[in-house]
């Protein structure tokens, strides 16, 4: 094997660690007389909430935030492992880390849509509920008592397993040229 770096697997590899750390999803909720306020931001292994400018973060793991968390982390390693060397494998590996990227991300966005965190209604109790008893000084029963109206957005964490994805193809593209 001969040593030469892919910067596109590169590029990817250290993507996809970044996106480990940075939020896939966020959700903030107001009442109409801005009495009241939250904010909530998922990673894919914590949970950090903001209820009347009080911010706990939790170590939350469920099935699909765990599922996308190894994907990426299996398509990151791949990426930094293979952009280093040039052989007749590369091209597949960065294949198949370009597909678990994607697939992280599908299979976040299918979790998180058939969640209790994304119902029809906003569910502010069931979020607040994830955390110890007092965290924010209301209880989930207490802020189910308001009406609220909320806006969400899918994180820059999963926007950058998408570049990952991207780069990795790329890469591929690039080490089946070059072999």
């Amino acid at each position: 094997m001969r040593l030469k770096i892919n910067y596109f697997g590169l590029i990817a590899g250290i993507t996809a660690f970044v996106s480990l750390f940075l939020s896939w999803f966020t959700i903030e909720l107001w009442t109409k007389d801005l009495g009241s306020t939250m904010s909530f931001s998922a990673n894919l292994f914590q949970l950090t909430g903001s209820v009347e400018g009080v911010t706990k973060a939790i170590f939350l793991t469920v099935w699909f935030t765990a599922g996308a968390f190894v994907f990426m982390l299996v398509a990151g390693v791949a990426c930094l492992v293979y952009c280093t060397f040039a052989n007749k494998r590369r091209t597949s590996v960065f294949i198949v880390s370009c597909v678990l990227a994607l697939m992280a991300m599908l299979i976040f966005g299918y979790g998180l849509s058939t969640s209790s965190f994304a119902v029809e209604r906003i569910n502010p109790g069931f979020t607040i509920s994830q955390f110890p008893v007092g965290s924010f000084g209301v209880s989930a029963e207490e802020s189910m008592q308001n009406s609220y109206d909320y806006s969400w957005a899918v994180g820059i964490g999963f926007w950058l397993a998408l570049v990952a994805a991207i780069f990795a193809l790329l890469a591929a593209l690039l080490s089946r040229r070059s072999t």
